[in-house]
């Protein structure tokens, strides 16, 4: 009896074969799948800083070590508790409660920055700012919202 050698580049493309073939079987069950979250993304973005009291961006994450991203993510975060507890939607909070929240929060932010003893120092008057970016009939859009502000 003879066996038939089989070349690495045979075995390569059994390989690749059975692969296409499983992956047509198993379809969009987890954990395979292509994402599709990011085949379609948003036409805004949000993006939250600080800034001084003209309106100039801070150096945010020198000062307290906290992101961008991380910014909206503790502002959203407390504006839904605050939500939970009134028992309403978060976007229908009233002013007073996202100034309180918007104070917490830069009270946070210096206390996070005196911490960490930066070699920066936050100005005395700091706003909490929200820039929407929109990509509307070929250009990009900034619309930049004070959330809160001291003073």
């Amino acid at each position: 009896m003879r066996f038939i050698r089989i070349s690495r580049q045979v075995w390569v493309l059994i390989g690749l074969a059975a692969f296409c073939a499983a992956s047509l079987l198993i379809k969009e069950n987890y954990p395979f799948s292509n994402y599709p979250m990011y085949s379609d993304p948003d036409s805004s973005a949000q993006v939250y800083y600080l800034a001084d009291a003209e309106g100039q961006p801070l150096p945010m994450y020198e000062l307290t070590f906290v992101t961008s991203p991380n910014l909206g993510k503790i502002l959203r975060k407390r504006q839904q508790e605050r939500a939970k507890q009134l028992k309403i939607s978060f976007k229908k909070l009233p002013e007073e409660e996202g100034r309180a929240i918007g104070k917490g929060l830069v009270c946070y932010l210096r206390d996070q920055s005196k911490y960490l003893g930066t070699e920066t120092q936050m100005p005395p008057v700091v706003k909490i700012m929200c820039t929407t970016l929109e990509f509307e009939n070929g250009r990009v859009i900034e619309r930049p919202e004070v959330i809160y502000s001291e003073g």
